[in-house]
């Protein structure tokens, strides 16, 4: 039940009130080319955006995944999350903000969740100065688990169009008994 508006170039998706599901399958089959890897990594995704009126728009995204089948499976075949191990932020729905690069890749079942609301001018509407410059106030949430890992978590707490293209984000991250905070700055438009 999706809506597009068509170019002659291309079509654009004008959105759906159904979130949108992705399916997705990766693997690798022993002994066709020469391989002795092999594996079957199955995933779905839903993700879903929502106008919440004046206070602004939410965004969630939610992943579930794992092997199945057993197999043979390299480093690289692991399943890596979009970690950062530097103040640069990549804002993009799906990615981790302090989890280190490399340190999590599994290859058991993991589940992530992602969460992003932008207030677009609710909070900081309210101060006259403020209201020129359009600043906008950002909370997100992170989660992952899987078998080796357990529960990792990230919370933070932003301001966007700062200048009309910078963002600063604070974010605490939680995992067993180790704490983790840091500011992150990046581009949001």
């Amino acid at each position: 039940d999706q809506q597009y508006m068509t170019r002659p170039d291309r079509k654009i998706n004008m959105g759906s009130k159904y979130p949108t599901i992705i399916l997705g399958y990766k693997g690798a089959a022993r002994n066709i080319l020469g391989s002795d890897i092999s594996f079957n990594r199955v995933t779905a995704r839903v993700i879903e955006t929502k106008s919440v009126g004046l206070l602004g728009q939410s965004s969630i995204m939610a992943e579930a995944g794992g092997y199945v089948g057993g197999g043979t499976i390299t480093f690289l075949d692991y399943r890596h999350f979009s970690g950062n191990e530097t103040s640069i932020g990549n804002y993009n729905l799906g990615n981790f903000q302090l989890l280190p690069y490399y340190r999590y890749s599994t290859t058991d079942t993991y589940f992530r969740a992602h969460y992003e609301h932008h207030f677009n001018g609710f909070v900081f509407n309210k101060f006259p100065l403020l209201r020129k410059l359009k600043p906008q106030a950002v909370i997100s949430s992170n989660y992952l688990v899987n078998d080796s890992l357990g529960n990792y978590i990230e919370l933070g707490v932003g301001i966007e169009h700062i200048l009309k293209f910078l963002r600063v984000d604070f974010y605490t991250a939680f995992h067993d008994s180790d704490t983790r905070t840091g500011f992150v700055f990046g581009f949001g438009f």
